[in-house]
């Protein structure tokens, strides 16, 4: 799994393309790296786009990764807006992803389409993250 992190002026995000296959660990290294880069230019809104990537994903380790995610420090800083290629064995890895950071309480948000990322991230309203303190729009 390889990405690039560009910042987007137009919609103010860091933009991360994602190459390769996502697997579980990358999808945590990159989440790490996205992190440092927010801190570093306070901004905490990131879109990561995987949509010319592939999927090397078990259901149990897309479960588990909001979990870790969170253990990292991601609920406290970032705004993350996951895009992926709709797909018979990809949707539905994403789906439970999207649903476990529901649960645990996680700012990230899984998407099959980059314009509905994009918006949400740009209307993100304040209230509804875990910790609003440390979100600078």
């Amino acid at each position: 799994m390889q990405w690039s992190i560009a910042f987007d002026d137009y919609i103010e995000v860091l933009h991360a393309t994602v190459s390769g296959e996502v697997t579980a660990e990358g999808f945590k290294a990159l989440q790490a790296e996205l992190l440092v880069e927010s801190k570093c230019r306070d901004l905490y809104r990131c879109l990561c786009d995987c949509r010319n990537a592939g999927v090397r994903m078990t259901l149990a380790e897309a479960n588990a990764l909001p979990r870790q995610l969170r253990a990292m420090g991601m609920a406290s800083y970032c705004l993350v807006a996951v895009v992926y290629s709709d797909g018979p064995d990809v949707t539905p890895l994403f789906q439970a992803f999207d649903e476990r950071c529901d649960n645990a309480g996680l700012s990230q948000k899984a998407f099959a389409d980059y314009d509905e990322a994009c918006e949400w991230l740009i209307g993100m309203d304040l209230s509804t993250v875990s910790n609003p303190m440390h979100i600078m729009l």
